[in-house]
């Protein structure tokens, strides 16, 4: 215990060392969260999660060295990290994508970017415990947790459609039946297609009273003549 307390000490001096481990934790940091993104073809990967943990931990090394080297600066140097915290959003909307079905991609990537850079503060200032402990959480959460959030999406009562109509009338026969149902939806969105030639499509979410109604439901929807193709969004 007594080795493990002398070993925080060091790790959080200014020391060469030090420095050296820090780095080389953030960007391992970097390389196991950026891993299940490229696994799973995300757009940031590897290399963009290690360099934005890096340049973190860099941040907050950097505010340290102005602290120790310039006792007398006026100021907060430590706003450096408040700054990465706040910055690295633009970096990460980059990443979230709308496709013309109306579906975004992209918000696990960024959330895993910004929880990158903060773990990457985190090892920059020589918190071993934190570091360690979030980078775990962190690639529990996206190695393991996908088959969950998508078994609760796919049992969920609301969800979202995205439906191709044979033409427009067919449409405003989707949405009068869903009126004279009482099936709740919202956010019907109508559109031409992309494929010349071809009908309307709509993207919508509905919302039925259990999972049992919606599996009926999209039983129904194959038999609907208007419709040429639908897909959960």
């Amino acid at each position: 215990m007594q080795i493990w307390e002398q070993f925080k000490f060091w790790i959080s001096d200014l020391s060469f060392g030090s420095i050296i481990v820090r780095t080389l934790l953030a960007i391992l940091v970097g390389v196991l969260l950026g891993s299940d993104r490229r696994d799973k073809n995300k757009g940031a990967g590897v290399r963009t999660h290690a360099m934005v943990c890096l340049g973190s931990a860099m941040t907050m090394i950097i505010s340290q060295y102005f602290k120790v080297r310039f006792p007398e600066m006026a100021g907060d140097v430590f706003r450096l990290g408040a700054a990465v915290v706040s910055g690295i959003g633009f970096l990460g909307v980059g990443t979230i994508i709308v496709s013309d079905r109306n579906k975004i991609h992209g918000l696990t990537t960024a959330a895993g970017l910004w929880t990158c850079a903060c773990i990457g503060l985190a090892a920059g200032a020589g918190f071993i415990e934190g570091t360690i402990t979030a980078m775990l959480a962190a690639f529990f959460i996206l190695h393991n947790l996908t088959a969950l959030d998508r078994r609760l999406g796919r049992h969920a009562r609301a969800f979202d459609l995205y439906i191709e109509f044979v033409d427009v009338e067919n449409a405003r026969e989707f949405t009068r039946m869903l009126d004279e149902r009482g099936i709740k939806y919202s956010d019907f969105m109508l559109q031409e297609s992309s494929v010349g030639g071809e009908g309307p499509v709509a993207t919508v979410s509905i919302e039925l009273d259990s999972y049992e109604a919606k599996k009926k439901y999209l039983k129904e929807l194959k038999d609907y003549e208007g419709i040429n193709y639908f897909e959960l969004a």
